[in-house]
């Protein structure tokens, strides 16, 4: 009896898979294979039954690894939520800090302008001193040259007759 013969296109044709993944089967499940003059694999039918135990295998594999991903997504959508709150609580820790800030330094800015203006008053009522000092003097000076007048006018006089 003649065996039968199938080459790696037939055996992805027949399980649906590509031919790639046909051969990364052989070489993980070391599946035994023939190989012809051009390199190309030949298997034969009880190969075929290994095919499918492993297909069968595989699917297994990723209906479990869709159920631990669930899960796994689950577990990072929860962290992720627990992380915004955080976030949300670190905003407002913030917001209430810059607040104080800005209130600490208008107190400061006000002290200053209160600071500010007391010298201001002192300057201000110093500068009245000074003038009113000058307008004195100036009175005075005014008052000495009118008398050096009236002095040089008598002894004019007197000099004259």
């Amino acid at each position: 009896m003649d065996k039968v013969w199938y080459k790696t296109k037939d055996v992805a044709q027949y399980f649906n898979v590509s031919p790639g993944t046909v051969l990364n089967w052989v070489r993980k499940f070391e599946v035994p294979y023939s190989v012809n003059a051009n390199g190309h694999y030949y298997f034969q039918e009880d190969q075929l039954k290994q095919f499918s135990e492993i297909k069968q295998h595989m699917q297994e594999n990723m209906e479990n690894n869709k159920k631990t991903t669930n899960v796994a997504s689950h577990i990072a959508i929860n962290r992720l939520d627990e992380v915004e709150e955080k976030i949300e609580i670190l905003e407002k820790l913030i917001a209430n800090k810059a607040d104080e800030i800005i209130g600490f330094q208008l107190m400061e800015q006000r002290r200053e302008v209160r600071e500010l203006n007391k010298k201001l008053e002192k300057i201000e009522a110093r500068l009245d001193d000074l003038e009113s000092e000058r307008e004195e003097g100036g009175d005075r000076k005014k008052k000495q040259k009118e008398s050096s007048k009236k002095d040089k006018h008598f002894l004019a006089g007197i000099f004259s007759v």
